[in-house]
């Protein structure tokens, strides 16, 4: 995949990338990292896609860091989706309940985005 356009703004970016491979781009594309395929270097983290047609696909990020490719660099996306996370938000069978966060044997992070499940 290749940088097509990289606009910076308030609180972040826009970036458009082009899909060398379309067909090797499986959902869910958001969120993920912009890697460099050589080392898996994490690029910037690209947080919501915006649009997508059949070979360019546009996010928002608030990652501001400089994105520093060459012309002959080899990039792609990382999902941030486990399998376990992502049959957790599909399975439309599932029950759901809410319970108190209280045992020590439970996991204390969400699965989904990791954040503790102490935080507000």
């Amino acid at each position: 995949m290749e940088v097509l356009t990289d606009e910076r703004k308030a609180g972040g970016r826009r970036i458009t990338l082009r899909l060398l491979e379309p067909e090797r781009t499986l959902p869910p594309l958001a969120p993920a990292s912009l890697v460099r395929l050589a080392g898996s270097e994490t690029l910037l983290e690209l947080h919501r896609l915006n649009d997508m047609t059949p070979w360019d696909v546009t996010f928002e990020t608030s990652d501001d860091r400089d994105l520093q490719t060459e012309p002959d660099d080899r990039l792609g996306l990382q999902s941030w989706w486990t399998p376990d996370a992502l049959e957790l938000v599909t399975d439309m069978g599932r029950r759901w309940r809410e319970v108190p966060f209280d045992d020590h044997t439970m996991i204390d992070y969400c699965p989904l985005c990791y954040r503790d499940l102490r935080e507000p």
